[in-house]
């Protein structure tokens, strides 16, 4: 089995097999040997985000003539720990005068947005979705610039996802 980086916890499942030759069904009186087996299944919890046109999220350029525009992220979350999980986002940077907004949309199976309407992104983390579940789900997550016009110059910012187990 290849090592694949992630934290290991193994899970045993024990059986029972018996064996007899193949292609036919065991007749009465056939001699059957029994052999344990087990599966070991690694946990997988990891979270990825994307721009839908890859890269950095461009919200530029706004200018007194233009409306701000809006980008989506995917966020795909993989999971086969059967644990509740919250996605949680914050500003890593202040992005100075630029108050940067965003909504999340529900999860594809099943899980919930915790921020439906645009709020403004913050240096505190905030949930932004979970799923109750546990199981794997996809959602998007929709930033753009307040309308509010900005004195000129560049603005970035770095965007945090951290993803909690419960």
């Amino acid at each position: 089995m290849r090592s694949s980086g992630l934290k290991r916890i193994m899970l045993a499942v024990a059986g029972i097999a018996v064996l007899w030759a193949p292609g036919r069904a065991p007749a009465q009186g056939t001699a059957t040997e029994t052999v344990g087996f087990s599966i070991q299944i690694e946990p997988v919890f990891t979270v990825n985000s994307a721009s839908e046109e890859g890269g950095t999220i461009d919200l530029g350029p706004v200018g007194p003539d233009q409306s701000p525009v809006s980008r989506r992220a995917v966020v795909s979350v993989r999971s086969n720990t059967g644990r509740p999980y919250r996605i949680l986002q914050r500003l890593e940077e202040d992005p100075g005068k630029a108050q940067i907004l965003f909504s999340v949309t529900d999860g594809v199976n099943g899980g919930r947005s915790r921020v439906s309407s645009p709020t403004a992104l913050t240096l505190q983390p905030v949930e932004i979705f979970s799923n109750p579940q546990g199981i794997s789900d996809q959602f998007h997550v929709t930033y753009s610039v307040s309308s509010d016009l900005l004195p000129a110059g560049e603005y970035r910012a770095r965007i945090l996802i951290e993803e909690e187990l419960r």
